[in-house]
């Protein structure tokens, strides 16, 4: 018995190293016209398109958009799946396009 007591919560530390647990609304994404394809979505790799942080959000995380002009394919007719996100602009409509 005493050797379940210790394998029990050295298993639950190992699985929390492994799989990070996430807090809703806590996440944000982010998003840039100048990145290197895919991005991960970190503010050091972010996302090439908004679709992408879009899909990645989860109820109450924020997609910034950095300053720039977005076009193309995953900028455009986007779809939001029905999620409570919020996207917005990194510095507000005059310093982000979306053409």
């Amino acid at each position: 018995m005493q050797r379940l007591r210790i394998i029990g919560p050295i298993s639950a530390i190992m699985f929390s190293a492994l799989f990070p647990l996430r807090v809703n609304g806590q996440t944000t994404w982010h998003i840039d016209d100048i990145c290197t394809s895919p991005g991960s979505g970190s503010s050091a790799d972010p996302f090439c398109k908004i679709q992408d942080g879009i899909n990645a959000a989860i109820a109450g995380d924020t997609v910034l958009v950095h300053d720039g002009t977005y076009t193309g394919l995953g900028n455009r007719d986007m779809s939001f799946h029905g999620k409570a996100i919020t996207v917005r602009s990194e510095n507000g409509a005059a310093t982000t396009i979306i053409d």
